[in-house]
Formats: structure tokens, C-alpha cells, sequence
């Protein structure tokens, strides 16, 4: 009842959101058919003082969603961007030539004080393109000797089918039975283009900021097992 309540307030907050504001979902959001994987993903503190001030990790299309075309035939990039780069850098900015099965290796790095959000894109032909959901990861980052940059907005909290995506990852028994209630190889691909819809449709993007961190995931955790019964 608690969580119903929760999540009718946050449908009746969003009705004075604009509709222009960003969403959760691209454009084409009724074509994903796969997703870009951070690994390790999450939120990265990073302390000038006693550390840790860098991040490795690892990027690239799900393996079990991603499209036949980049079996060979076809190809792709991950293109990198921080929002915050007085906060956070990431390198390389582009990776280079990928397929299924393939990652690409990043390092983000922590320069000053605040938060940041870094961006990870898959880039190919807009046809192919247009059938991915991209990632992003939070950076926050203390102690190194600078004047603290302000947050951009909508940065602080992962974005719907990312937490998703981790809630999956994190509970294999929840990540079976939606396998077997979508019965196809593209499940996982799927699943994510229909939070990142309902997200969209809520307008849950600006939304998710005026909720707890505990709220918003269990609001989203919700929806994925409400989506798989």
C-alpha cells in the first residue's frame, strides 16, 4: 500500500512537468532491441585525498540482446562524454571498432569537487543505432582542493532502465521469470524498452529527483516485476 501510494504521488507530481523535458527513453524508443553494459556500473566516489581517483570499466552492447547486424557484418563505437568535465573526465572519447561479444575499456577520473554523470553512446548507421538504449554512470567526487561545480540537473539518480538493468543483474531468480514470461532470445532488450517507455510516459526523468534514492529504485524494481507477471 506504501509503495502505491509512493508512486501515485509521483504521477500526480510529474502532471506540471513540460513535456519537452528529457526523458528516460530516446525517440525511437519502440525500436530498442538491446542496451549498452557499463561494468562495474553504479555510482563512483572518487576522494583527492585518500582515494581511489581513477575508475576502469568496461563497455559494450549486452551480449544475450545484441543485434545479428553486429555479428560480423556490421560494427559499432561507444562514444564516452562527461556533463561535468571540471569533475570528471573520461578516456578515451571514442572506442574503436566493435561486434558482439566485444567491450571497450575506459578510464574515468575524478579532478574536482561535485557530481557528474558519464556518458556511454553506441554509434553506428542511425537505422542500427536507433535500436539501442544507451548507459550512464554517477560520479561524485570530494577533497581535491576545488571549489564544488554545480550538479547539472537530472544527474544525481541513475536513469530508469539502468536500474533495471541492476536489479536484474543483482536478483537472477526475478531476471528467469521474465525471461520466461517475454519467451523470446530479445527478453532482456525488451523489458528495458518498455521501462524506458513507462518512464517516458511518466515523465520520470525530472521526477526521480525529488525522490529518495530507496524510493526511486524500489519504484522501478516494482515496475519490472509488475512487467514480468
Amino acid at each position: 500500500m506504501r509503495q502505491h501510494r509512493l508512486v501515485a504521488a509521483v504521477l500526480a507530481a510529474t502532471a506540471t512537468i513540460a513535456a519537452g523535458v528529457l526523458s528516460a527513453a530516446p525517440a525511437s524508443a519502440a525500436k530498442v532491441k538491446t542496451f549498452v553494459v557499463v561494468t562495474p556500473p553504479g555510482l563512483f566516489a572518487f576522494d583527492g585525498l585518500s582515494g581511489p581517483t581513477t575508475q576502469n570499466v568496461q563497455v559494450g552492447l549486452d551480449e544475450q540482446s545484441c543485434l545479428h547486424a553486429f555479428t560480423g557484418g556490421q560494427s559499432y563505437t561507444i562514444a564516452a562524454k562527461s556533463d561535468n568535465s571540471a569533475v570528471a573526465t573520461v578516456s578515451p572519447s571514442v572506442s574503436g571498432v566493435l561486434n558482439c561479444g566485444d567491450t571497450a575499456p575506459f578510464t574515468i577520473t575524478g579532478v574536482g569537487n561535485g557530481g557528474a554523470t558519464i556518458q556511454f553512446d553506441a554509434v553506428s548507421s542511425p537505422g542500427l543505432q536507433s535500436q539501442v538504449t544507451n548507459a550512464h554512470v554517477s560520479v561524485t567526487a570530494q577533497h581535491f582542493g576545488t571549489t564544488p561545480v554545480p550538479d547539472p540537473e537530472g544527474h544525481a539518480r541513475p536513469a530508469a532502465p539502468a536500474v533495471a538493468n541492476g536489479f536484474l543483474r543483482a536478483n537472477p531468480a526475478q531476471a528467469d521469470t521474465c525471461e520466461s514470461f517475454y519467451g523470446t532470445k530479445q527478453w532482456r532488450g525488451q523489458l528495458i524498452h518498455d521501462v524506458a517507455k513507462w518512464a517516458a510516459t511518466n515523465h520520470l526523468g525530472k521526477a526521480k529527483q525529488t525522490m529518495s534514492d530507496d524510493d526511486w529504485m524500489t519504484m522501478v524494481e516494482n515496475k519490472v516485476i509488475d512487467l514480468c507477471s
